[in-house]
């Protein structure tokens, strides 16, 4: 029987010597090749933003017999700004009509890129002159096109602490995670 899904009928056939001297009563079976369960799940994962499209993991068919099946994401990247995507299983492959497939979603969190800027400090003597503290600085692992002031740019000429606060400039600043630190 098979090798496809459905069901065959079994028909018996009867052999031996002296047939004639028995009543045969002739009954039909049945084998039944039903659908091969199987599931097929989208690939997951995260990241923190770095200004590019970023991949989940690949897309996996599993059960007791794939038959060659594949999966692909769909789609196979997201990004690159900061969200979370569903990322759906496609499936490929001869016969698909011989599966009972499940389909499991995934999704991918491409989430803000930590970020810290430290606004510049210093100190000096009184000259009569304003001064400059040093410069604003963005740290972190990705910082994109991010830049950062001084706010004030200068101080003085009078003695006396000044509180120099950082001011970030730059695109797509929704997708860094800012922290300010005077």
């Amino acid at each position: 029987v098979g090798p496809g899904v459905g069901t065959t009928t079994i028909s018996p056939v009867v052999s031996g010597p002296a047939q004639s001297n028995f009543e045969i009563t002739l009954t039909n079976g049945s084998y039944e090749i039903m659908k091969a369960p199987v599931t097929a799940t989208a690939g997951s994962g995260s990241g923190f933003y770095n200004g590019s499209t970023q991949s989940p993991s690949a897309c996996v068919v599993s059960g007791v017999y794939t038959g060659g099946l594949a999966c692909a994401n769909n789609p196979d990247a997201v990004g690159p700004g900061v969200g979370t995507t569903t990322i759906s299983p496609v499936v490929s492959g001869p016969a698909q009509s011989n599966f009972e497939i499940t389909l499991t979603n995934g999704s991918y969190e491409i989430r803000k890129a930590p970020v810290t800027a430290t606004a510049g400090s210093g100190s000096g003597f009184y000259n009569g002159s304003t001064q400059s503290p040093s410069a604003c600085v963005v740290s972190g692992t990705y910082t994109g096109d991010l830049t950062c002031a001084n706010n004030p740019a200068l101080v003085g000429p009078g003695v006396g602490t000044t509180t120099i606060s950082p001011v970030v400039n730059g695109p797509a600043q929704s997708n860094f995670e800012i922290t300010l630190t005077n």
